[in-house]
């Protein structure tokens, strides 16, 4: 009787064990499959994240190549708007610092000035004669004067016979003294008429000359150029950013 209880009792044992273990089993299971299933999840997403950065990625190189190209059609298009305004003043001088007055004669002006310098150009070869805005309202400098000649050769003539003054006369270059002018003896410049463009670039060539001791900064053709001494040759300065490599 007490081996059959006992054996009674064993099967009982077992038959729970084997149900709890059952239980727990099916319960790791399950556990399991919400791990997998979790896992599985986690890893198309992050599948799909890793897609959407290399797509993201790709789009931005094309984004960059795009804004590459475009930059590079802006400056070209800047560059012949450039030209074009440039070539548009082929035929004009700029004189600069020639003082302001109420009732003045601009005719009579350049009719002075070209009485000085010894070019002779006769008042039908001008075209017009005008002052312009200043690019800093806040500079004392007077309003130039922009001459506009029938054609180029006769502009390059008044340049070349202000230049040739100035360089026989190294002690008294052109100033308001020679035309009259009353008060302090100030400096008066003959130049080509530049572009917007052309003279923010002459400007900051003359900077630099300065800051990396350049001699010489001058314009002819529309064209800036830089030179550090007498043994040295000429720089074309093309924009602003080939000064940036100028040593």
């Amino acid at each position: 009787m007490a081996d059959k209880n006992k054996t009674l009792w064993g099967w009982e044992f077992n038959t729970t064990v084997r149900v709890l273990l059952g239980k727990e089993l099916k319960t790791v299971k399950e556990e399991i499959k919400e791990m997998k299933d979790s896992m599985d999840f986690m890893s198309e997403k992050f599948d799909k994240i890793i897609k959407e950065h290399k797509e993201a990625l790709e789009n931005i190189k094309v984004l960059e190549e795009k804004s590459d190209r475009l930059q590079s059609t802006v400056m070209h298009l800047q560059a012949r708007v450039n030209q074009l305004e440039q070539n548009a003043r082929s035929n004009n001088i700029e004189i600069q610092c020639m003082p302001e007055r109420k009732s003045e004669n601009l005719m009579s002006i350049v009719k002075n000035i070209d009485s000085v310098i010894k070019c002779d150009v006769v008042e039908e070869n001008v075209m017009r004669v005008t002052r312009i805005a200043k690019m800093d309202k806040d500079s004392p400098r007077p309003r130039s004067i922009v001459v506009e000649f029938k054609n180029q050769k006769l502009r390059d003539a008044f340049l070349a016979a202000g230049f040739n003054f100035n360089k026989n006369n190294p002690n008294d270059r052109l100033n308001t003294s020679h035309l009259g002018c009353n008060g302090n003896k100030t400096p008066i410049y003959i130049c080509e008429h530049l572009s917007v463009a052309n003279k923010m670039l002459h400007a900051a060539a003359r900077r630099t000359a300065t800051d990396k001791g350049f001699k010489f900064v001058w314009v002819r053709g529309g064209k800036v150029f830089l030179r550090k001494n007498e043994n040295t040759g000429y720089i074309v300065v093309k924009n602003l950013e080939s000064l940036a490599s100028i040593k």
